[in-house]
């Protein structure tokens, strides 16, 4: 998937350029050139096209696209649809929202959802609107604190990695193949993507992308706890970075009687810029706090 994805990126620049989907600066964004915004796109297609050769050249592999990992590409997929759609035409904070719940909810449907929580060995079923509410909040939180984080070159894909590779720990001890697979090969496709992403880069994920990695790991995230809310700490500490981001910002926004969707240069890649950081700094500091977390996560969950 690595090298399927640097070999398509050069392609995905030139149809971005040629459609004219470029992502313009403003006060908010760091880069000062325009840069198309295909590169969400190249990594979901270069992901699902390393899955299905897979499928093709080794038939006695058989991954069930009845399980849980079908409503996740199609939900995955929506959701970057939706993403550049937004990209190219800004559409509201309110329709966004409405169209994330829906997707979250849909995903909840198909038994991806925080059920219940264990206190002292004992399972205990939460109420059906708990539990959705839950889930739509944490799915649709999640997407949006990734979509916020991708403010630098490189931050976003960087951090999503990191997390990827510590969920594939978590499965291979779980031993889910079909889970390992597509992770791989997604993990794969955001290293050939960050060759191009990182400062200076040449490209963009757009909301696209970063809406499509929000849910994917949001979704392996909730997975990752076996709908057990005392096993939420696994998501928590693998997205450290822009759970925290998000939670900081909006509180920001609200002590400043502002909406929470209000636009503004308070992320914490902004801040670290203000203080004298330069931009490499800023995500190699960031890389750092994420992969102490996860490590922190993987500890924890081996010596529970």
């Amino acid at each position: 998937s690595y090298l399927l994805c640097i070999n398509l990126i050069p392609k995905f620049i030139l149809l971005g350029k040629k459609l004219n989907l470029y992502d313009n600066p403003a006060f908010r964004k760091i880069h000062l050139k325009p840069l198309v915004f295909t590169g969400g796109i190249c990594i979901l297609t270069s992901s699902l096209l390393i899955i299905l050769i897979n499928i093709f050249f080794n038939k006695s592999f058989n991954l069930d696209f009845d399980s849980e990992i079908k409503s996740i590409i199609f939900g995955g997929s929506l959701c970057l649809i939706i993403g550049l759609i937004d990209d190219i035409f800004k559409i509201s904070p309110w329709s966004r929202l409405l169209v994330q719940f829906t997707i979250s909810s849909y995903i909840w449907t198909q038994g991806i959802a925080i059920e219940g929580i264990s206190i002292f060995n004992n399972f205990y079923y939460l109420p059906t609107f708990l539990s959705l509410l839950i889930t739509i909040f944490w799915v649709t939180g999640i997407i949006n604190a990734f979509n916020w984080i991708d403010g630098i070159d490189g931050l976003a894909a960087g951090i999503s990695t990191i997390s990827i590779s510590a969920l594939v720990i978590i499965f291979f001890k779980i031993n889910n193949l079909e889970y390992i697979l597509f992770l791989c090969s997604l993990m794969g496709s955001l290293i050939g993507f960050l060759r191009f992403n990182f400062y200076p880069s040449k490209l963009i994920m757009g909301d696209g992308g970063s809406y499509f990695l929000g849910f994917i790991i949001a979704c392996f995230g909730l997975i990752s706890t076996k709908g057990d809310a005392s096993n939420l700490y696994i998501p928590i500490l693998l997205i450290s970075v822009p759970l925290f981001d998000m939670i900081y910002v909006i509180f920001t926004r609200i002590s400043k009687k502002q909406s929470p969707f209000f636009p503004d240069n308070n992320h914490i890649h902004h801040r670290l810029l203000k203080v004298g950081f330069k931009e490499r700094k800023v995500v190699y500091c960031l890389y750092s706090f994420n992969m102490f977390t996860s490590i922190i996560c993987l500890s924890i969950f081996f010596l529970k």
